[in-house]
């Protein structure tokens, strides 16, 4: 069966119940689950980042962005969200507190993130050929708009 989460958009994800619930009264862009498959994090229009429980019961929402939500991803310790906007900017969250902790301007619309396995990098892709590395401990920010530079 499947878990079908409703905004303008609509992705289904294989569990042992169907549910349907609105993400998003505008758009959900991204969605992630968390690495422990208990909750459903998306990622939107409504500049927020929530948290779901597989019921559709809303269980937090990561609040600071300033514009709608591209992209999402969660650390495989589940400890840190990343998010990217529809500017470019790049966002961290910490999971226990949900405290919006770093905000990254990347110059560039960001079509992609993920964090490395190590959690210590997020690797990013954009619209200028780009591809980039985030140092996440550091939050040393490397972009690179002619191609792919790892420092």
């Amino acid at each position: 069966r499947d878990l079908t989460v409703t905004g303008v958009q609509t992705c289904a994800l294989p569990i042992s119940a169907t549910k349907m619930w609105v993400a998003d009264p505008k758009k959900v862009n991204d969605l992630a689950l968390l690495p422990d498959g208990t909750q459903l994090a998306t990622a939107g229009d409504e500049m927020l980042v929530k948290f779901w429980d597989l019921e559709g019961k809303l269980a937090k929402q990561l609040t600071g962005a300033k514009g709608p939500l591209a992209r999402l991803a969660i650390r495989a310790d589940a400890a840190q969200i990343a998010a990217a906007d529809a500017a470019g900017r790049l966002l961290f969250w910490t999971a226990a507190d949900g405290k919006l902790t770093q905000t990254v301007e990347t110059g560039a619309v960001v079509n992609d993130i993920s964090f490395s396995g190590d959690n210590l990098k997020l690797a990013g892709a954009g619209d200028r050929r780009s591809a980039s590395f985030h140092r996440v401990k550091l939050l040393v920010v490397l972009i690179d708009h002619g191609g792919i530079r790892i420092a």
